[in-house]
């Protein structure tokens, strides 16, 4: 597929670029906070999100809600992002406090299914990576993203062309985005640019507050067979359904079945790339292959 050239920012990649070009960890909490804050604000993200955007919208504190009302006059990114890091944790200071009342509502209670879903698109990039190149990975980034060696064009209001300068980029898969990718540019010039790509799974359900009830309970009670656990012990690293279907022996229609219910559990994720859906283990499947608790793994991914 070509670039078009119409309303889209041009990433511009030296051979230095290329060589710095890296994938970056989970976003911190100020970021991860701003990002879902612009998200709410613009009514962005579809069905995927609905779910979120009504409770969000039922439970937020009057602080949070003239946060959002202000979110829809300054851009959350970069303007609002700037002022909250640059204020001094150490100090009180509006924004930062406006920020924790929303923090607290729209982002924690989903926590562990956020780093499940960065993590699990993090992995499969990286085998992307490791195993098709750096130009596969770069060219199945977004399905708005188009690559060219060596231009990277996305998405944008007005057109631009950012020269890279062999800073290189930084590539970070975060959860709360609006519906397209976006580009970070740091302050200083011996920083790599920072482009923030959707965790895009369609084959996802909704994203929901964590149910502790019945219908969590229901789906790990259909876990206690022996074709999802051959399943999970077949995704210590990431593979498609027929990869999955060859190592276990499962037939492919069992495997489909077995596969989504896992994903209702939390157990696995998957991901389209080229077409083709990649699954894997989020941390809590893998502490339940490997007896041991999830908890820590995770805090330590998201730190």
């Amino acid at each position: 597929m070509g670039i078009g050239w119409g309303s889209m920012l041009h990433i511009r990649f030296t051979d230095d670029d290329l060589l710095r070009t890296t994938l970056g960890p989970a976003p911190d909490r100020v970021l991860e906070t701003v990002l879902a804050l612009d998200l709410f604000a613009g009514r962005g993200g579809g069905r995927r999100f609905a779910a979120w955007r009504e409770r969000t919208a039922a439970e937020l504190p009057m602080q949070a809600r003239s946060l959002v009302n202000l979110a829809r006059v300054l851009r959350p990114v970069p303007d609002m992002l700037a002022m909250a890091r640059r204020a001094d944790p150490a100090e009180p200071h509006h924004l930062r406090r406006a920020l924790d009342e929303f923090h607290r509502i729209a982002v924690a209670p989903y926590q562990d299914q956020v780093v499940a879903r960065v993590q699990a698109d993090h992995e499969i990039r990286l085998h992307t990576l490791l195993t098709s190149g750096l130009d596969h990975l770069l060219g199945t980034l977004d399905p708005g993203v188009h690559w060219r060696n060596p231009v990277l064009a996305l998405p944008a209001q007005r057109h631009r062309e950012i020269r890279l300068d062999g800073r290189g980029l930084r590539l970070s898969p975060v959860h709360f985005l609006r519906d397209r990718p976006a580009l970070l540019l740091e302050p200083t010039a011996d920083h790599p640019a920072t482009l923030l790509l959707r965790t895009a799974i369609p084959v996802y359900p909704p994203f929901t507050r964590p149910d502790r009830s019945s219908a969590r309970t229901g789906a790990l009670r259909d876990l206690l067979g022996s074709l999802p656990a051959r399943l999970l012990h077949g995704l210590a690293a990431p593979r498609t359904t027929a990869e999955l279907v060859e190592l276990t022996g499962i037939p492919a229609d069992l495997a489909l079945r077995n596969l989504a219910v896992l994903r209702a559990s939390g157990l696995v994720v998957s991901r389209r790339v080229d077409g083709v859906a990649r699954h894997l283990r989020t941390p809590l499947g893998t502490a339940m292959v490997e007896g041991t608790d999830p908890g820590p793994a995770v805090r330590q991914y998201h730190r």
